[in-house]
């Protein structure tokens, strides 16, 4: 089960990855049975938490300075979700690829990727990892771009969004090309609604 957090947040986090799903955002490769796409939501710091460090370029924090929920592993195929398809994650580090998370499911494997972007501006509250083809194709090298050699769910993945939100372009944007994630498109913003655009 998960720990006690605003129902509005969680309620607002499934509205939207449900919608996701049947716009065939988030789903299932038919082929192959691969689940895709992901969503999450930066929890409010507990006021006696120090506020994460801003936009800078040093390298991402290892200290997590954001919590926040995220769609579970293994969960792309489901229409519709409960609390018990999402995780928190309390802690991670990018370096050593690893994270702690709570709650009924284990997290989603892109999750240091969603670490990375809110590690780097606590405005952003919301980050969306969707599947979209035509957007993908259109939009590589034409958008903030990731390195074709980078894989998801890797430490080298979290570190290029870091890079990319380093330019005006990305910040401004709100949207990144996965170049190595075939389909795999990435946008947040300071609400769900903005995320998910």
């Amino acid at each position: 089960e998960l720990p006690p957090v605003a129902p509005s947040l969680l309620s607002s986090l499934i509205h939207y990855r449900d919608l996701l799903h049947r716009w065939n955002a988030i789903g299932i490769y038919p082929a192959t049975h691969i689940g895709f796409g992901n969503i999450s939501i930066r929890l409010p710091a507990p006021p006696s938490t120090p506020k994460p460090f801003g936009s800078t370029n040093s390298a991402p924090s290892l200290s997590s300075p954001a919590s926040f929920l995220i769609s579970a592993s293994q969960t792309g195929h489901l229409p519709a979700t409960s609390p018990a398809h999402y995780s928190l994650v309390t802690a991670y580090s990018i370096p050593s690829n690893s994270l702690t998370c709570t709650g009924p499911a284990i997290a989603s494997s892109e999750s240091l990727t969603h670490a990375a972007v809110y590690a780097h501006d606590p405005a952003i509250a919301a980050v969306v990892h969707a599947h979209l083809p035509d957007i993908w194709r259109a939009s590589k090298g034409v958008l903030p771009t990731t390195g074709e050699g980078v894989t998801y769910g890797t430490p080298e993945m979290a570190e290029e969004m870091w890079r990319l939100l380093g330019t005006e372009e990305a910040r401004s944007g709100r949207v990144m090309v996965m170049a190595g994630h075939e389909d795999g498109v990435l946008a947040f913003g300071e609400t769900l609604e903005e995320a998910v655009g």
